[in-house]
């Protein structure tokens, strides 16, 4: 539509032009050379707004593969960009793990990250904006410009970020970990791994307590008393690729400096807890009911050994 009322414009100059040039200098007019002139300054506009196009494009296309990947700050900011234009597979996440899902418009050096939505029949559309300070292979420079993004960053600063997966330079030593999960209120389990790529799987099961009427018994505060019914343990070894995918995972999850206190609490969730040891007796117990963005990959990894004891 646009691009049509343009092209009528361009059309109405170029006839005031021609029959200007007539009247000035008074010949007959030769629509042969009109019609020339006419689809000359059309294509050649055209071939204009299309290189214009395809410019903002292929830059906008360069600029992405610039900047894709996963991206933590110091404070566990976390940008994830995956996909452009109209795909919401992006993500930003605050230092306590709570993140957004959006998509990304690149318009020159402003990086877009875009929500929208519905609240009832009125559209949203919340814009969290950076200026593109700087981007290297490892490193990318934000400076959040609108006022979401300053707010969700809790900054108006340059903010730094390395690559996730740029671990080479994280001072981590591995010596053993302690993962305790709740399944349900009647079954848990704990992993236990050492240095020594070993592996110790314990899974508690538990019954209520019945009086001899067949009741439930409860505590003074109205909830069932349970106790353990069975105990299963089971001790296997991690072969070098599993153990070498446990070590990345570790350092990418970026164990020591995580804080409990900080990450968001979920309500009706079952508890989770990871205990590291790492760098000659360093000690990081970190409790969670939602695994946080950088702690993903490595709970997911932990869950998958509980189907190694049972194959």
């Amino acid at each position: 539509m646009v691009l049509n009322i343009i092209l009528y414009k361009l059309e109405k100059d170029i006839l005031r032009q021609v029959f200007r040039f007539k009247i000035k200098y008074n010949h007959k007019f030769d629509w042969n050379d009109f019609w020339y002139v006419y689809t000359m300054n059309r294509f050649k506009f055209i071939a204009f707004l299309t290189f214009c196009f395809y410019t903002f494009v292929i830059q906008a296309q360069f600029t992405f593969l610039n900047i894709k990947g996963e991206w933590v700050s110091d404070h566990n900011q976390v940008i994830v960009i995956k996909q452009w234009a109209n795909s919401h597979d992006n993500y930003l996440v605050k230092s306590n793990g709570e993140e957004l899902e959006v998509l990304l418009v690149i318009d020159e050096e402003i990086l877009s990250f875009q929500n929208n939505y519905f609240k009832g029949s009125k559209f949203y559309n919340d814009q969290y904006n950076f200026h593109l300070k700087d981007v290297t292979k490892n490193k990318l420079v934000l400076k959040p410009t609108s006022a979401l993004a300053k707010s969700y960053f809790k900054s108006d600063h340059k903010i730094e970020f390395i690559k996730r997966r740029d671990t080479e330079s994280l001072d981590f030593d591995f010596e053993s970990l302690i993962f305790e999960k709740t399944v349900s209120d009647l079954n848990n389990y704990k992993l236990e791994i050492n240095d020594k790529k070993e592996v110790i799987f314990i899974e508690y099961k538990y019954k209520y307590l019945k009086s001899d009427n067949g009741q439930f018994e409860l505590d003074k505060n109205g909830f069932r008393i349970k106790e353990i019914d069975t105990i299963a343990e089971n001790k296997f070894l991690l072969n070098n690729n599993q153990y070498q995918n446990l070590l990345r995972k570790l350092k990418e999850a970026r164990i020591n400096t995580l804080n409990s206190q900080t990450l968001v609490k979920c309500g009706h969730c079952y508890p989770q807890s990871l205990v590291v040891n790492f760098n000659n007796k360093t000690f990081k117990h970190i409790d969670f009911d939602i695994p946080p963005y950088l702690l993903k990959d490595l709970v997911d990894y932990l869950k998958s050994l509980k189907s190694i004891v049972k194959d």
